[in-house]
């Protein structure tokens, strides 16, 4: 994920439109996107790679060995293979649902509604920053 778009770009702009405080606002959220994105890539990743040693491992099976194994090493390995799937399924999920907050936190900070809009740090969610990013035209800042 490291080309989802150039931050040091954008930060820049930040910095040439409303100046250096705005651009330092906005860095950690603009970081923290890519981020996200990265970890949820990273799980589904992992997800995808137990998947296939499971698969690889019942595949000479037979189906009522592969649904209710009777070896209990296997019944052992099973349960642990599928635990860890499901923490990275549900560590994926949970980049994925952070992202349009912490993508909201970007455009708050990075196109300075904060200056307009005061909301409380817990409030900047993607509805909320939709709202007031249509409430109106948004101002160029002094640097």
């Amino acid at each position: 994920m490291d080309n989802l778009w150039n931050q040091e770009v954008t930060k820049q702009l930040i910095f040439d439109i409303y100046g250096k405080d705005q651009m330092l606002l906005a860095r950690d959220s603009l970081v923290s996107v890519v981020e996200r994105a990265d970890f949820a890539s990273f799980h589904i990743h992992e997800v995808t790679l137990r998947w296939d040693q499971h698969i690889g491992e019942v595949r000479d099976l037979k189906m009522g060995e592969v649904l209710a194994p009777t070896c209990d090493d296997r019944k052992t390995r099973y349960a642990s293979r599928f635990h860890e799937i499901g923490a990275h399924v549900q560590a994926c999920v949970q980049s994925l649902h952070s992202f349009p907050d912490i993508l909201s936190h970007a455009l708050y900070y990075g196109l300075a509604l904060d200056k307009k809009f005061k909301l409380n740090e817990r409030d900047i969610s993607h509805k909320a920053v939709a709202k007031k990013a249509c409430a109106g035209p948004i101002t160029r800042g002094p640097p």
